[in-house]
């Protein structure tokens, strides 16, 4: 099996408006204020970004110059995506709606600019959703080494293989590639706090890239860390600013999966795998409140609902976000008194769900006085709006 000649990363960073741990007043001030911008204008090396289809239509009606900056800038690719941040093992009777309406939306905002491999919200794949994955056209799929198992289908021995050290499998005719787990997510959020460097990343993850037979490595994280991180409201940008010139000025080779060479090469791998079944881990934090989970199934029995609404009411923030309720985070940052304090925004979450709700049982609910939640569904219905029409 041939390997890349020098150690090759591809950067996935996932955007996620509806964030349990980033607040939506931080979001408003994070577009308002220039922030978002900031961070993609700062990208000096290829990355992907792996979105949402509402969260394109939201940017694209809250501040246009963002989505127009993904489409105009060379280091951006991006990845194929569902329409909202919904977990296909949660609630599996979306998936195909779910694929369907993504594809149509980012394909419209974005065209071209979408790559050939996808990625789910919490890379929750697994078999079953396979069949959809591929019927939306994604050629190549991402999944997380630290979140599943996968095994080499044999009836006798179902043995089951950890996906450690491992960096592209295959189902079927379609490359599995594999992002690394833990270890080099939790250096890259302990940069955010002062406690690692972006040098100590960076060689960490030439180091992985080295030890894999295919001199290669895949890395995947959320995009907000900065604002996860954020001290007394304030996004740490000078961090990322940081981050991608040290890339920069690194000699270690970072690519597109739309680079020609890089998908022929993943793609001549995955034709040498063995055939992969792959199983999601348990996750519990989703499955935490019996009695919202039955209200939304209810109301998803109701095909005449505009699917807007229902796969807005499905969201796994939601619920990640009333499992972690009222535990409060306070991280310390290296050098200094200050705490950062993560606390999910719970009561503006269960509003929101409430609001679609309404919507989905046919009334005409009144936008909350809460001004950073008005200004997020007001934004949210325009986009819809625009989708529709």
């Amino acid at each position: 099996m041939k390997k890349l000649e020098k150690p090759t990363a591809v950067l996935v960073f996932h955007i996620n408006k509806d964030h349990s741990e980033v607040g939506w007043d931080v979001y408003r001030k994070m577009l308002k204020d220039g922030g978002f911008l900031t961070m993609l204008q700062a990208i000096r090396v290829p990355v992907e970004l792996s979105v949402q289809a509402e969260d394109i239509s939201f940017l694209a009606t809250a501040n246009p110059a963002i989505v127009e900056e993904m489409r105009s800038n060379p280091k951006i690719s991006m990845l194929q995506g569902p329409y909202t941040h919904t977990l296909p093992s949660f609630f599996p009777g979306t998936t195909w709606g779910q694929l369907a309406l993504g594809k149509k939306v980012l394909k419209h905002y974005l065209g071209e600019k979408l790559s050939w491999v996808g990625s789910l919200p919490e890379v929750d794949v697994s078999t079953f959703v396979m069949p959809f994955l591929k019927q939306a056209g994604w050629s190549g799929i991402l999944v997380l080494e630290d979140l599943h198992y996968t095994y080499e289908y044999r009836k006798e021995t179902d043995t089951r293989i950890p996906l450690t050290g491992k960096t592209i499998l295959r189902s079927g005719k379609t490359p599995l590639i594999v992002a690394v787990g833990e270890k080099l997510r939790d250096i890259y959020n302990k940069f955010y706090r002062g406690f690692t460097t972006a040098k100590e990343f960076l060689d960490a993850l030439e180091d992985k890239a080295t030890e894999s037979k295919l001199n290669f490595v895949i890395f995947y994280i959320d995009f907000e860390v900065p604002q996860v991180n954020a001290i007394n409201g304030n996004s740490r940008l000078d961090l990322w600013e940081e981050f991608y010139q040290t890339l920069a000025d690194s000699s270690m080779n970072f690519c597109h999966f739309q680079d020609p060479k890089v998908k022929r090469f993943i793609q001549g791998v995955a034709r040498e795998m063995p055939e992969t079944q792959i199983d999601p881990r348990p996750m519990p934090k989703w499955h935490h409140s019996t009695q919202l989970y039955e209200k939304i199934e209810k109301v998803l029995q109701n095909s005449s609902v505009d699917p807007h609404t229902l796969f807005r009411l499905t969201i796994s923030d939601t619920f990640s976000a009333l499992y972690y309720w009222p535990v409060c985070a306070e991280l310390p940052v290296k050098n200094s008194t200050a705490k950062i304090v993560i606390r999910p925004d719970l009561k503006r979450r269960i509003e929101a769900v409430e609001y679609f709700l309404a919507k989905a049982c046919g009334e005409t609910p009144s936008l909350p006085h809460d001004s950073a939640l008005r200004w997020y569904l007001k934004n949210l219905e325009k986009a819809h709006q625009k989708e529709s029409s």
